[in-house]
């Protein structure tokens, strides 16, 4: 439950173009389920977005193409 929460949150300040308060709603969905695809990929993309943490942004795509390499787009 509260992974959904995180994720609602996340995509609500995405909208709202608030690129640091999304990756770190982002980064705590990944803390409650790690093995989330959506949640690397939300994380990449509001890091790229907001120029936050492109390095964290990177390894995170690194993970996300490991949990699902048929998504590696």
């Amino acid at each position: 439950a509260a992974h959904d929460r995180f994720v609602i949150a996340a995509r609500t300040h995405e909208r709202d173009r608030r690129w640091d308060a999304a990756f770190a709603a982002w980064m705590k969905a990944l803390h409650e389920r790690p093995s989330s695809l959506a949640a690397h990929l939300g994380a990449v993309g509001a890091a790229c977005e907001g120029l936050l943490d492109l390095q964290g942004a990177a390894d995170l795509a690194r993970k996300a193409t490991q949990l699902d390499p048929k998504s590696a787009d």
